[in-house]
């Protein structure tokens, strides 16, 4: 599938040359009280991501973008955790959880079922149950350096508890353990007008759709939008871990000041993030390099695009 309205939409989160996320961290009420509960060791982070047996495949669709969540009171898993690991939860609870995607351990396909599984032995001490338990995500989990929520919602609503307001708990994943926060006014306001375990609209297209070919794209936009959407093009084939492929080398080869932006944008993010970087990138960052005389990184624009999705970063 081509680049979206969507993928268009979205922007890379980091100061000092690369812009900012159109998905915001949550203004939480006093975010310097943050108190540690029930920390996830690392052991059981390990014991997660080589778990694979007792995981199961499942899909989610993601939340609308102008979502905005936070944490109820001081209200942590401590009901839920003293049931045996062999109990379901009974009443529904709505869990929000924030991190950056990179700090999410294991494979980043797997991302969003390994929080899942974290949040559930954290809350509930059993894995994620996709027939108790429901999640979704705001963001790009599966790319690094990106600002991600979660909002996992198990139990069930009861004719006793349907008229009582959902538990809800927040939490921030470190990369290494659960810290717990607080609820702000605008999360709980929010998550009151979402039904419990809600489907959101589907944004999938009609079967009967067909994607253009890349000629008849290109035969629709002007040559700015056409720059733009391969920007956009090069930055997520880069982000993916993607090879170059021959439309991005020769788009890149014509317009080498516009690659100079996307690779300049791109490697900053990294760094900022402290991501470690591929050797093609690194010689890039190091190169002596103007971006108005391409002759000066030519040779390591070539380099790089001949490198994508083969040479990888070693995983921290």
């Amino acid at each position: 599938m081509g680049l979206d309205g969507e993928l268009l939409r979205q922007n890379e989160g980091a100061p000092n040359g690369a812009a900012v996320d159109e998905i915001r961290p949550v203004a939480l009420a006093d975010e310097e009280q943050v108190t540690e509960q029930h920390g996830t060791d690392k052991m059981l982070v390990k014991n997660i991501v080589e778990d694979k047996d007792a995981r199961q495949e499942y899909g989610g669709p993601l939340l609308s973008q102008d979502t905005s969540w936070g944490n109820d009171s001081v209200q942590a898993c401590d009901a839920n955790a003293s049931r045996d690991a062999t109990s379901r939860t009974a009443d529904p609870v709505r869990i929000v959880i924030r991190c950056l995607s990179h700090k999410i351990p294991g494979p980043r396909s797997k991302r969003k079922l390994t929080i899942a599984d974290i949040v559930c032995r954290h809350c509930f001490r059993r894995d994620y149950d996709p027939s108790e338990d429901k999640i979704n995500v705001m963001g790009l989990e599966d790319i690094d350096g990106k600002k991600v929520r979660f909002l996992l919602e198990s139990g069930t609503l009861s004719e006793s508890t349907a008229t009582s307001p959902v538990t809800i708990l927040a939490f921030r994943w470190t990369g290494e353990k659960l810290l717990s926060r607080e609820v702000d006014v605008r999360t709980r306001a929010y998550l009151g007008t979402l039904p419990f375990k809600h489907s959101p609209p589907s944004s999938a297209k009609s079967t009967a759709s067909r994607t253009k070919s890349v000629s008849e794209m290109r035969e629709s936009l002007t040559p700015e939008q056409w720059d733009q959407y391969m920007r956009e093009f090069l930055k997520r084939r880069l982000q993916y871990e993607k090879v170059a492929g021959n439309l991005v080398k020769s788009w890149a080869r014509e317009h080498p000041d516009e690659f100079f932006d996307v690779m300049q944008e791109y490697v900053a993010q990294k760094r900022w993030h402290k991501l470690i970087l591929t050797p093609a990138e690194e010689r890039w960052v190091y190169a002596q390099k103007h971006k108005d005389q391409p002759a000066s990184f030519v040779s390591q624009m070539e380099t790089v695009l001949e490198q994508m999705g083969k040479s990888r970063a070693p995983r921290e």
